[in-house]
């Protein structure tokens, strides 16, 4: 399995360089405005949820870097509701999801498996994640 090569790059316009195309091989993810934030208290318990759903024990909750941006994107202009970044250790939510328990619940399973964008068919994401709301 070919490993994605991810590159991260902060904008100040939402334009790919030319010399950086995207391939198969290489996806570029960009987030635009907002800056760090301090996460809630919510934040924090589905993280001890997701650790226990997981049966692991993850890295300090301290340790991540969560940002709250205008909006989350990838270089095939495909919007995203949130971003994982393995190092520096980072969370990026838009502000729309920043209090999205699923989002949150999905990008905290990225960190505590250390699982890249190719892995979303594993089993974890189904079985822990939060839902969306149910009517």
């Amino acid at each position: 399995m070919i490993r994605a090569l991810v590159v991260l790059v902060l904008l100040a316009c939402a334009q790919l360089p030319a010399q950086i195309p995207p391939s198969e091989n290489m996806m570029l993810y960009y987030w635009y405005g907002g800056g760090p934030r301090q996460p809630s208290t919510m934040h924090h318990y589905i993280f001890e949820m997701m650790g226990e759903c997981l049966g692991i024990e993850g890295e300090p909750f301290g340790d991540i870097r969560w940002i709250s941006a205008d909006f989350v994107m990838r270089s095939d202009y495909r919007r995203l509701a949130g971003l994982w970044i393995s190092e520096p250790r980072t969370i990026v939510l838009s502000h729309q999801t920043w209090g999205d328990p699923a989002v949150i619940s999905h990008e905290i399973i990225h960190d505590l498996m250390r699982l890249g964008n190719a892995d979303h068919d594993r089993s974890e994401f189904t079985d822990c994640a939060i839902k969306d709301w149910v009517p």
